[in-house]
């Protein structure tokens, strides 16, 4: 079996957050999911199978088509069935960040993104430490557990 490369840094936890804070991921059928970006000019289709305590997936993300990558669509997804559960208090300090735009301004920076969203949450005194922690736990466990992919992709395997 072949499995999703683990992401390199958490920001795809705070991206994951802000997906399903803004009830941009929806079921569209058995095991079939939409996820929509923070513009909102463009969506992710997931494919979710369960099997036992296993989870494997198929998305059409960048991160995950093109890098073979765990992706933030589909930790949303993970969150959205309450596989990996998040506390609403935390979930709710999400609404409403527009990560591209945050990331483009940023060149990419991901962590840098993620540093100056927590810096506007702290200035509203929001406890950032608890959120931290939060992500932290939620970073660990996705690292510690091997997610199947599911089918094939249709550009080159060489890197898989």
């Amino acid at each position: 079996m072949k499995y999703w490369k683990k992401p390199k840094d958490e920001h795809i936890v705070y991206e994951a957050f802000t997906a399903v804070a803004d009830a941009r991921v929806e079921k569209s059928g058995e095991g079939k999911y939409k996820c929509f970006s923070s513009s909102g000019n463009k969506f992710y289709s997931l494919t979710l199978e369960k099997e036992g305590e296993s989870f494997s997936f198929m998305s059409d993300d960048n991160m995950a088509y093109y890098r073979k990558e765990f992706s933030y669509p589909i930790l949303a997804v993970l969150i959205l069935e309450k596989i990996i559960p998040v506390d609403t208090q935390v979930l709710n300090h999400f609404k409403n960040i527009f990560w591209k735009e945050i990331n483009t301004k940023n060149k990419n920076d991901y962590m840098k993104s993620v540093r100056e969203v927590l810096e506007g949450l702290a200035e509203k005194d929001i406890d950032v430490i608890k959120i931290e922690n939060q992500v932290s736990e939620i970073f660990t466990k996705i690292c510690n557990t091997d997610f199947g992919v599911l089918g094939n992709f249709k550009v080159s395997e060489k890197t898989f």
